[in-house]
């Protein structure tokens, strides 16, 4: 299980699904969860920016995406992700392309706590703060 080697040899990881997958009640993946000590994470794609919900569940060993964990604040209308829309160029696709890419801020957020889970020590607290912008401008 590349998971469990990694996490061996003293690696962080994360794994993304839908919140709804079948993917969170699967018993190996229960069993991993609970083997390592494993965190899952609820979050609402629009608490980041976007114009739908789209629930998602990170897992992450160690704990370091806990400031993940944004709901949404019920003040606004979603886009419904459901059925096909027609894009700008015309092409035909199912609407969950629109939520096929992570938000910015989603990103940003996520590497300012993967920096900070990797550089505890404080020493290199500069390089957190660069690496939102980092990311951005080589992604």
């Amino acid at each position: 299980h590349w998971a469990e080697m990694a996490l061996a040899h003293g690696s962080a990881m994360s794994l993304e699904n839908p919140g709804s997958s079948m993917l969170w009640d699967m018993p190996s993946v229960l069993q991993f969860i609970a083997s390592v000590g494993g965190q899952v994470i609820l979050l609402d794609m629009c608490a980041f920016g976007t114009e739908y919900k789209k629930p998602t569940k990170f897992l992450h060993v160690p704990m370091f995406l806990q400031g993940l964990a944004r709901l949404c604040p019920g003040s606004h209308h979603h886009v419904e992700l459901s059925g096909k829309i027609v894009l700008d160029s015309g092409k035909e696709v199912w609407a969950t392309k629109l939520a096929q890419e992570y938000p910015v801020p989603l990103c940003e957020r996520y590497a300012e706590l993967a920096c900070a889970a990797l550089l505890p020590s404080g020493q290199e607290a500069w390089l957190c703060a660069q690496a939102p912008t980092f990311f951005h401008e080589v992604g």
